[in-house]
């Protein structure tokens, strides 16, 4: 009987082991689903981030050069990008990007514009509109495109579309895996002890264990400070992607607080339960109950 119960425990540590690891992959996993592969969060961190205010000060400093070497003032190519449109020609790149489909944005109207504003600005300023002032607009407006262009682009768009796409599949299965282990894991617990709180036990540890393997790395690469140390030059991406994996971070540990909650709760229930088996042995072994009755009364 007591090699029964040593063999019990001990398969239940290996078990508990296992769903510790399944519970933890499992939320790593959740948060890869709900953050990096999710298009509302990239769009979040997008505004989070200032990146379209970012790319706007970028491409502003570039037509700024080119204006002042073609006789334009600084005053006029810092009032030529409307905030909204360059909003809403990011979120089209990063619906494409999420999409599998990348693609660059289009710069018709963008063209367009520009060219009337400096065709207005000439005008204004007294010069006589001739063929040769046509076509030194329309290679500036050319020269511009190309950068607001480039500059809307993101880094290897086909190749990290394409990862997002191969990405998408695993994950999920993933997801279904582990969780489906989790559930045979409890379900092998409860086969076989006889003994609910047992079982508690068991998913405490294994919960706690879950627990420690996503704070500890998580915790880590907050305090380093990795994240803001990343080597990349274009500022506008700098500030995206810093703030996405901090976010991302921070998912992390939100699903560390969720298992506090849940150990936290179990550890309750699991001493209640515990507290009143006790007091169950408690009155069921009360010694006065076997107190010999006293004379000239019956015994019992």
């Amino acid at each position: 009987m007591q090699n029964r119960s040593k063999i019990r425990n001990g398969v239940s540590y290996v078990l508990a082991f296992f769903l510790s690891l399944f519970v933890a992959v499992l939320s790593a996993l959740l948060v890869v689903q709900t953050t990096i592969l999710s298009e509302s969060f990239m769009q979040k961190q997008v505004d989070r981030s200032n990146y379209t205010a970012n790319v706007i000060e970028q491409i502003e400093n570039t037509f700024i050069s080119y204006g002042m070497s073609s006789g334009f003032d600084e005053a006029f190519f810092s009032s030529v990008l409307d905030e909204q449109t360059v909003r809403e020609d990011i979120r089209g790149v990063i619906s494409a990007l999420y999409l599998g489909k990348p693609r660059d944005v289009s710069t018709d109207e963008f063209s367009a514009m520009l060219y009337q504003k400096l065709l207005d600005n000439v005008t204004e300023r007294g010069f006589t509109i001739t063929e040769e002032l046509e076509q030194s607009l329309e290679q500036l407006v050319e020269y511009c495109t190309v950068t607001y262009r480039n500059e809307l682009r993101f880094p290897m768009a086909s190749a990290a579309a394409s990862l997002l796409q191969k990405a998408k599949t695993p994950v999920l299965l993933g997801i279904g895996l582990t969780a489906a282990f989790s559930l045979f894991v409890l379900f092998v617990l409860f086969s076989i002890h006889p003994r609910k709180s047992s079982v508690i036990r068991n998913v405490i540890y294994a919960l706690s264990g879950s627990f420690l393997m996503l704070f500890v790395p998580s915790g880590l690469i907050l305090l380093s400070g990795r994240i803001e140390r990343l080597a990349i030059t274009s500022k506008p991406l700098y500030y995206l992607v810093t703030t996405e994996l901090r976010q991302t971070t921070y998912a992390l540990l939100l699903a560390c607080g969720i298992l506090a909650i849940v150990v936290a709760g179990l550890g309750i229930w699991y001493h209640f339960m515990v507290y009143k088996k006790s007091r169950s042995y408690e009155a069921a072994f009360r010694v006065d109950q076997f107190q010999k009755p006293e004379a000239g009364q019956p015994q019992k």
